[in-house]
């Protein structure tokens, strides 16, 4: 007998036409707690489009931050023209990048301090000194949704940033970063784990920060979804408010 032809699925092409294939909304979600050794990761902020990811927690004072990872989507995507396309490859599974496709979530206890206003900034800080630091690249430099900053790059190590504030989901409003403030982080496990030189979140106890069992390349997919399309049915990406730009200015 003939075999079946091959299923279509979404994928994704890069500015050079390049076929980025993306796991298909069926399998694209693991269970909660379990991880997928054979699947890997990318990074930009993720617009409040998300059904998903319970990224605001309607405890008080909380907010949703993304780190680099979830935060550096978006960015590539606005910069990189990613338009989604059908390719016939049944065994697709997404090819974005060499890290394991887990996010993990710092969560916010009510009335607790699981991830502080300090651990905010010194994760920042960490990330700036992997970027400007002796033998820094560009790799571990930190996007983030829901937290912007000035950035004076010639400054010492941990005076880098400054200015911090983060997104208010329950007002709409920015407001100053505080030392005693908390607030919930969705991160992959990648960097959760000091990955880049993020060492901040590294020394985090591992009870603050569960892990969800949430695949990029699903939270991926779900906003190329959530994206309005043209005439001939394709995403529609526009540049971001200048507002929500993470590095809201920059002094060599």
């Amino acid at each position: 007998m003939p075999s079946a032809p091959p299923q279509s699925r979404p994928a994704v092409l890069d500015a050079g036409g390049r076929p980025l294939p993306v796991l298909p909304r069926a399998s694209g979600l693991a269970a909660p707690g379990r991880r997928r050794p054979d699947a890997s990761a990318a990074q930009g902020l993720i617009t409040p489009r998300r059904p998903r990811l319970p990224l605001n927690s309607s405890r008080r004072n909380t907010t949703a931050l993304t780190a680099k990872g979830l935060a550096a989507f978006e960015a590539d995507v606005a910069a990189g023209g990613f338009l989604r396309v059908t390719q016939p490859d049944p065994e697709a599974l997404a090819v974005l990048a060499p890290f394991k496709a887990q996010v993990d979530v710092f969560k916010a206890q009510y009335g607790g301090a699981d991830i502080t206003g300090d651990e905010v900034k010194a994760m920042i800080e960490d990330g700036l000194q992997a970027t400007f630091g002796e033998g820094g690249s560009t790799g571990p430099y930190p996007y983030t949704g829901g937290l912007r900053f000035d950035l004076n790059s010639a400054a010492a190590n941990g005076k880098r940033a400054s200015g911090l504030e983060v997104f208010d989901a329950q007002t709409g409003l920015w407001m100053p970063l505080k030392s005693s403030r908390t607030d919930t982080l969705l991160v992959l496990s990648f960097n959760a784990n000091g990955g880049d030189g993020y060492i901040t979140l590294r020394d985090v106890p591992a009870e603050r920060r569960p892990d969800i069992g949430v695949l990029d390349a699903d939270v991926f997919q779900t906003r190329i979804d959530g994206l309005p399309q043209n005439d001939a049915g394709l995403p529609v990406i526009s540049k971001l408010p200048v507002a929500l730009y993470s590095t809201q200015s920059f002094a060599p």
